[in-house]
This record gives structure tokens, sequence and C-alpha cells, in this order.
């Protein structure tokens, strides 16, 4: 199976959002599927086309999805890298529950030298 390039548009519109050392310490003692709810909700947050939006990113239909929101049942493998794919908030939990702090730390590290190396391209172009 394989995803179309606008499949990684459904990003919260509000902006990424991190989870907390502290939100991020109480998933660890979630049940999975509880912590991908949880997960679901803080990248979906206000969007009120939230499952629409998890289907188009997965390719899950809508009850699936509904499940997975509600907390009754964790994604399979394929849709958990979906889902990880499409979100950087899933993403990062995901390294958190899998204990590689490490990962997590190297992923901002590379997102802020990205952010970097365009503030310089922008600066030098001036």
């Amino acid at each position: 199976m394989s995803f179309s390039n606008s499949d990684r548009n459904i990003q919260a519109k509000i902006g990424r959002m991190f989870p907390t050392q502290q939100e991020l310490k109480q998933m660890s003692s979630m049940a999975l599927a509880e912590a991908i709810a949880y997960m679901l909700d803080l990248e979906f947050r206000g969007n009120h086309s939230m499952a629409k939006s998890i289907m188009a990113c997965t390719g899950a239909n809508e009850r699936t999805v509904k499940n997975w929101i509600s907390a009754k049942n964790a994604p399979n493998a394929e849709a958990l890298i979906a889902l990880m794919s499409g979100s950087e908030v899933v993403l990062m939990s995901v390294l958190y529950l899998a204990g590689r702090e490490e990962l997590m730390q190297a992923k901002v590290q590379s997102d802020i030298l990205s952010v970097l190396m365009q503030l310089l391209k922008l600066m030098q172009g001036q």
C-alpha cells in the first residue's frame, strides 16, 4: 500500500505542539489503546472532523478510527506507522513509549538544525 503526497497535509492546523514531559509520563502508565487515543486527541484537538482527518492519513474505515479515538482498540502496525508518518506528536510519543528518548532528542535537534539552515538561506538571499 502506498500513500499519496497529500497524506501529509492532515497535520493539525494550529501548529506543532509536542507533548510535555508530564503528558509523556502520563502516557507511559496507560495501556497502548489509551495512549494512542490520548496522542490523537493531542494532535487533532479542536478539529471537528478528527475521525475523517485520521482516516485520510491511515486509510482505515471510520468505525475503526472511532474505536482508536475512544481507546477501545489500538491501531495495527501498518496504521500506527501511517499515523507516525503524518503526526509529529504520535511519532515522538511512540519513541517515548518505546524508551527511545535519545531518538526523540536527535529528532528535535535535527528539526532545529533544519530551521536554522532555512533561516541562514533566507538571510543570504537578502
